[in-house]
């Protein structure tokens, strides 16, 4: 089994660990861990303007449909950065309609909580 990411999941990280440094540096990250809220709107914004939120939504529910080692790659840039970034899961499985309807969708299509 080959676990090497391929080229399409690097670009993805690469893009990930610049966006992060650049909008998240290790010293902003304890300001947002203490703020009120324990996250920034405007990060959130920013992470779902670029599908990230929806990565792990399936296309017919809003999402983009990335596999599990495309998520992995956003995680990675994450953790590395120790910025907290959040993906959805459309819980399609299970079939939640409810669910689906009330997260996953508006996730999935970039809009915010």
């Amino acid at each position: 089994m080959d676990l090497a990411l391929n080229e399409t999941q690097l670009m993805l990280q690469s893009m990930a660990r610049e966006f992060l440094s650049n909008e998240v540096p290790k010293t902003a990250v304890r300001a947002i861990d203490e703020s009120a809220t324990g996250f920034s709107a405007e990060l959130w914004q920013k992470i779902t303007d670029l599908g990230w939120a929806g990565m792990g939504v399936a296309e017919e529910h809003g999402g983009t449909g990335n596999s599990l080692a495309d998520l992995a790659s956003v995680f990675e840039a994450s953790a590395a950065q120790l910025a907290e970034v959040v993906v959805v899961d459309d819980a399609s499985n299970d079939g939640t309609t409810a669910l689906i309807e009330l997260w996953a969708r508006p996730l999935g299509m970039s809009r915010h909580l």
